[in-house]
């Protein structure tokens, strides 16, 4: 599934001002894409796919049996919950101009789904979520998938995740009873 429209006036909003701080900082290149269309265009392809597909660890991952991003050249191929986040905050660190708004999201968006999933189930939790840190977090998806290294939450599918969750709502309502 695609990005939404709200998503894609942010994206498109996002993308400009990174071609804007790359056309300035390369000589040649005109800050007005429609004037520079073919160079623009190769430039976002480019960066599309670094920012769904190209990780450092592929091999670790797929040791891990954790989901290998694909490469996406279009943003029809990006879904709206994992690569969204990841293409903002891709382009947000192109801009350079100070803000880590999409950087932030994009790591934390995991635990704060666990969290917001954990709270709904267990209302007591409100309050107390010491043990709710990214470490422990990892520690518990490790432990949950039964992977031999700790992964970082933002690499778990959805499914993955959802696992987490619910050892995480287990483990909270045997606490709170």
């Amino acid at each position: 599934m695609s990005l939404t429209l709200r998503q894609q006036g942010k994206f498109r909003r996002l993308v400009d001002a990174a071609w804007k701080a790359h056309a300035g900082r390369h000589q040649g290149l005109n800050a007005d894409w429609r004037a520079d269309h073919p160079k623009r265009d190769a430039w976002y392809r480019q960066e599309l796919r670094a920012a769904t597909g190209l990780h450092a660890d592929r091999d670790l991952l797929r040791a891990c049996r954790l989901r290998v991003p694909e490469e996406k050249s279009s943003t029809t191929d990006c879904n709206q919950w994992e690569d969204f986040n990841r293409l903002m905050a891709h382009f947000e660190a192109l801009v350079m101009g100070g803000s880590i708004y999409w950087q932030m999201r994009l790591q934390n968006g995991p635990r704060d789904y666990v969290i917001a999933a954990v709270r709904k189930a267990v209302p007591e939790v409100l309050g107390t979520e010491s043990w709710l840190e990214p470490l422990y977090l990892e520690v518990i998806a490790q432990k949950t998938l039964k992977l031999p290294v700790r992964p970082r939450l933002w690499y778990l599918s959805k499914d993955q995740l959802r696992n987490v969750v619910i050892t995480m709502t287990n483990y909270a309502r045997r606490a709170y009873r």
